[in-house]
């Protein structure tokens, strides 16, 4: 049998789902107590580097010569290595001495977050295609390599190591870098790196989408659209109470890997290009629809502090009129709202549709006041030429002699 960098990205895709769930059935035979919470949430990222695995695989076997796919992959990979030695080190008990094998292990996992951190920045300079845009935006990647060559000096020669939880740390013998010199000026240089080519890599995105064609366009676009959608939740995460329910954290997780999962996920649909059109009305509705409710949950909560500080503050039955009548307003502006944020949105981030349902909606509305067949076979043309503007155009109406069609310029 023929071994095909196709096949060989399906095997590896496969020994990550294979690794991550006997993994997670030994962590769960083991644990007791507390401990099942974190289970739940190590069984969701798991889930988590299943799907950049097999996005990863897909859009190798589409596209083999696209590294895109490879580095989908290497995130999945590293995690599922460098998990169980993760979880010994965090099981040991304060070692005595630090023997090389120990020591490997703990470089190994301390460096291993870069094999995440890493292929994503480098997937913002080289999507959808697998190259940067031109030859000047190769200094991002040799600022990568430059960053990834001091960290591994920084792990191997700091002058203490240990367990990612902290648990315990041992003194390096060929350790030199002090702990305050890493927590102070390198993590300030390193966070600063990290900016860097994160701006470098959208602004090489921005400058691919302002040359890129019809398709490379909405490949970015929907990237794009994951990206944004992950970031609102990251930053509602963030503005979450740490208290109150139990069962938020785990349910907070859930969504917040679910955003983390659509990244791959829409990747490989866009780069697959299956659909590619179609996702844009998806896009288009989803936005709509998170403004929309953004703003009648503004002014329901407005109006309920409004109608509050009018009424003096009051409780029990007032505030349950408060509440109906401020149900009821947003109820009311639901459908005007509606039509005003979708037609914002068309005619500012969706201009070309808006303008061609305008074309339509024109022509649709003039029929009504013409009877001869050749006046609208005329519109029809037009129309077609504006809106969809193909190469040629032909027009046949049954038991009726064939109306020239125009060829548009």
């Amino acid at each position: 049998m023929k071994i095909t960098t196709a096949r060989v990205a399906w095997l590896i895709a496969g020994l990550v789902a294979v690794t991550s769930v006997v993994t997670g059935v030994i962590a769960a035979t083991e644990a007791s107590g507390p401990l099942k919470d974190e289970l739940g949430r190590e069984t969701l990222w798991n889930l988590v580097l299943i799907f950049f695995a097999f996005c990863g695989a897909l859009i190798v076997s589409r596209q083999p010569r696209n590294v895109i796919g490879w580095l989908l992959l290497i995130p999945a990979v590293a995690m599922v290595l460098v998990s169980p030695l993760e979880l010994h080190l965090n099981s040991l008990e304060t070692p005595t001495t630090l023997t090389m094998g120990l020591y490997l292990e703990i470089l190994i996992v301390s460096l291993s977050w870069v094999f995440l951190i890493f292929p994503l920045l480098h997937l913002l300079q080289v999507f959808p295609t697998g190259k940067v845009v031109s030859p000047k935006w190769r200094w991002l990647t040799w600022l990568e390599i430059g960053m990834l060559a001091v960290l591994l000096v920084v792990g191997v020669f700091a002058e203490r190591v240990g367990a990612m939880e902290g648990a315990w740390t041992l003194e390096n013998p060929v350790g030199f870098i002090s702990e305050e010199f890493i927590d102070g000026f390198f993590m300030a240089v390193w966070t600063a790196g990290l900016i860097v080519l994160a701006l470098g890599g959208l602004a090489s995105s921005i400058v691919r989408f302002r040359r890129g064609g019809p398709i490379e366009r909405r490949q970015l676009g929907l990237v794009l659209y994951a990206i944004v959608v992950f970031a609102v939740v990251y930053s509602g995460m963030a503005l979450l109470p740490t208290g109150g329910d139990e069962s938020l954290p785990l349910l907070v997780d859930l969504v917040f890997m679910a955003s983390i999962v659509a990244i791959p996920v829409v990747i490989a649909y866009a780069v697959v290009r299956r659909g590619l059109f179609d996702i844009e009305v998806i896009v288009r509705r989803t936005m709509v629809y998170v403004v929309l409710t953004g703003l009648l949950a503004a002014v329901y909560i407005g109006s309920v502090m409004v109608l509050r500080e009018l009424a003096g503050g009051g409780a029990g039955e007032d505030s349950s009129l408060r509440v109906a009548a401020s149900t009821l307003l947003a109820a009311a502006l639901f459908s005007p709202a509606r039509r005003r944020v979708q037609r914002l949105i068309e005619r500012r981030l969706f201009r070309s549709q808006y303008d061609s349902q305008q074309v339509v909606e024109n022509f649709a509305g003039s029929l009504r006041d013409v009877a001869d067949l050749a006046t609208i076979a005329q519109g029809v043309y037009e129309v077609i030429d504006r809106t969809v503007q193909p190469r040629a155009v032909g027009l046949w109406i049954r038991d009726t002699e064939a109306i020239p069609g125009v060829r548009p310029s």
